[in-house]
């Protein structure tokens, strides 16, 4: 009998915590469902293989591959083996919480437009600690934020397989850190996305994850991804402003821009905005309220680390609006304000 979701897990090294992630999946209170493990010629193959033999469930699915191939390809692998309506994926050491499948699938059967589903998550270390973290939930609110940030969490996500299989979408090869992004950004165009907003996994931190142990790497990709949302919205930004805009607006977090370079990133941001309410690649709205938040949080750094500067400072056209009583939405109106379309939200 055909189950009604595949969950996919690819694993690489992955036996220390394969165990408690084995339990997390089997314990799902939604019972319909194949757990298709892929072992990515793993060196620890032989801890791997043992493990999963210690479970006596018909639903698990082992396979090892012949050569490493990479969590993209290994992912595909999977993707082509799998025969569920929909795909939920696993990573080897988090964990999901007993609702968590049934929460999601129950909300996709009623909800035939949302093709990817993800929810909030636990974020927890090897010390203990733990943070929530939630994400946003509506559609439009997710994709506008994927500018700036990944908005499903990857691991946390079911998938509608007829949409990857229907407009042959797969996982890109050509990414090591940012395929779950990639994937996002391919499914955008033509679907919905939602998350639950509940607290339905637990993404474990250690160092061991691929994000932190391929750096160089994961900039790299970032740099790419990044265009191809700039170029996605039909914006091209001139060599001499990428890094700029890259880190100094995406990434950086601390560090001021100096006043020059304010008024630079002023420019950029209200030319990438007039780009997209022309494509609409990205939820107009939203779109305008995201670029807003990052033009707020780049002034608000600006002040704090310039608060005793003279009061010229402060006189000038860039500050006023920020100094002393400053508040989100004149962060956000400040920036609009130059766009009249903008006034009419679509």
């Amino acid at each position: 009998m055909t189950p009604q979701v595949t969950v996919l897990m690819p694993t690489y090294n992955g036996a220390k915590h394969l165990a408690a992630t084995i339990d997390s999946v089997l314990a799902q209170t939604f019972a319909d469902f194949e757990f298709l493990i892929i072992n990515d010629a793993s060196p620890d193959s032989g801890a791997t293989r043992s493990i999963v033999n210690r479970f006596d469930d018909s639903r698990i699915r082992y396979i090892e591959l012949d050569k490493n191939l990479g969590i993209a390809a290994a992912s595909n692998r999977g993707l082509a083996l799998a025969r569920g309506k929909y795909i939920a994926r696993q990573d080897h050491d988090d964990l999901s919480h007993p609702n968590r499948l049934q929460r999601q699938i129950d909300y996709m059967e009623k909800h035939p437009e949302v093709g990817v589903c993800g929810t909030w998550a636990i974020y927890f270390n090897e010390g203990g600690r733990s943070k929530r973290k939630s994400y946003p939930v509506s559609s439009a609110e997710i994709k506008a934020q994927l500018f700036n940030r990944c908005t499903i969490l990857h691991p946390s996500a079911v998938i509608r397989k007829s949409l990857l299989d229907e407009h042959q979408i797969q996982y890109n090869t050509d990414y090591a850190t940012g395929n779950d992004l990639r994937l996002w950004l391919d499914c955008m165009p033509i679907t919905e996305f939602y998350n639950i907003p509940e607290y339905l996994f637990s993404y474990r931190l250690h160092n061991q994850r691929a994000s932190r142990t391929k750096k160089t790497s994961a900039n790299q990709e970032a740099r790419s991804l990044f265009q191809s949302k700039l170029k996605g919205i039909g914006f091209e930004l001139a060599e001499q402003y990428q890094d700029l805009f890259y880190h100094g607006v995406l990434k950086n977090r601390r560090e001021a821009l100096s006043l020059a370079e304010l008024r630079q990133v002023e420019l950029l941001l209200h030319d990438i905005m007039r780009a997209n309410e022309q494509s609409g690649y990205f939820p107009k709205a939203e779109f305008r309220e995201e670029l807003g938040l990052l033009w707020h949080r780049r002034c608000m750094t600006f002040i704090q680390k310039n608060w005793r500067s003279p009061r010229s400072v402060y006189r000038d056209a860039t500050m006023r609006h920020f100094h002393r009583r400053y508040r989100y939405y004149t962060a956000l109106r400040w920036l609009m304000r130059l766009l009249p379309s903008a006034n009419n939200p679509s």
